[in-house]
Protein backbone atom coordinates (compact mmCIF):
# COMPACT_ATOMS: atom_id res chain seq x y z
CA UNK A 1 0.00 0.00 0.00
CA UNK A 2 2.76 2.81 1.38
CA UNK A 3 5.44 1.38 -1.20
CA UNK A 4 4.92 3.42 -4.19
CA UNK A 5 4.70 6.91 -1.97
CA UNK A 6 7.86 8.62 -1.99
CA UNK A 7 8.12 9.09 2.00
CA UNK A 8 11.18 10.58 4.23
CA UNK A 9 9.88 9.92 7.23
CA UNK A 10 6.93 7.99 8.94
CA UNK A 11 6.22 8.89 12.88
CA UNK A 12 3.17 7.48 14.49
CA UNK A 13 1.95 9.70 17.68
CA UNK A 14 -0.02 7.71 19.98
CA UNK A 15 -1.85 8.57 23.12
CA UNK A 16 -0.94 5.19 24.62
CA UNK A 17 1.46 5.79 27.47
CA UNK A 18 5.35 4.83 26.87
CA UNK A 19 5.26 1.88 29.19
CA UNK A 20 3.17 0.24 26.84
CA UNK A 21 5.77 1.66 23.63
CA UNK A 22 6.95 -1.93 22.53
CA UNK A 23 3.17 -3.13 22.39
CA UNK A 24 2.52 -0.86 20.29
CA UNK A 25 5.72 -0.64 18.06
CA UNK A 26 4.59 -4.36 17.98
CA UNK A 27 1.07 -4.49 16.67
CA UNK A 28 2.72 -1.64 13.85
CA UNK A 29 5.12 -4.39 12.64
CA UNK A 30 3.02 -7.75 12.99
CA UNK A 31 0.21 -5.79 10.79
CA UNK A 32 2.55 -4.52 8.00
CA UNK A 33 2.59 -0.89 8.92
CA UNK A 34 5.73 0.59 7.31
CA UNK A 35 8.86 1.11 9.18
CA UNK A 36 8.86 4.40 11.93
CA UNK A 37 9.22 5.88 14.86
CA UNK A 38 6.47 5.83 17.66
CA UNK A 39 5.52 8.88 19.74
CA UNK A 40 3.66 7.93 23.07
CA UNK A 41 2.71 9.87 25.84
CA UNK A 42 4.62 10.44 28.81
CA UNK A 43 1.99 10.27 31.29
CA UNK A 44 2.15 13.28 33.27
CA UNK A 45 0.31 14.50 29.96
CA UNK A 46 -3.15 13.88 29.09
CA UNK A 47 -3.38 12.96 25.98
CA UNK A 48 -4.49 15.98 23.69
CA UNK A 49 -1.12 17.65 25.18
CA UNK A 50 1.03 15.10 24.39
CA UNK A 51 -0.35 15.20 20.67
CA UNK A 52 -0.41 18.60 19.99
CA UNK A 53 3.07 19.22 21.53
CA UNK A 54 4.64 15.77 19.74
CA UNK A 55 3.41 17.03 16.38
CA UNK A 56 4.77 19.90 16.48
CA UNK A 57 7.57 18.65 17.15
CA UNK A 58 7.73 16.60 14.39
CA UNK A 59 6.57 19.82 12.04
CA UNK A 60 9.36 21.91 13.39
CA UNK A 61 12.18 19.15 12.49
CA UNK A 62 11.39 17.89 9.60
CA UNK A 63 9.85 21.09 8.10
CA UNK A 64 7.68 18.93 5.31
CA UNK A 65 6.63 20.29 2.39
CA UNK A 66 3.70 17.59 2.00
CA UNK A 67 2.11 16.16 5.17
CA UNK A 68 -0.48 12.90 5.51
CA UNK A 69 -2.02 12.93 9.06
CA UNK A 70 -4.12 9.59 9.63
CA UNK A 71 -5.84 9.67 12.84
CA UNK A 72 -7.58 6.73 15.11
CA UNK A 73 -10.70 8.27 16.37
Amino acid sequence: LYSHLNIDQIDYVTGAPSAIKKTSEFFLFWNGFPEGKVHARNIIFDTITHKTRAINKILDKANPTHLIMIGDN
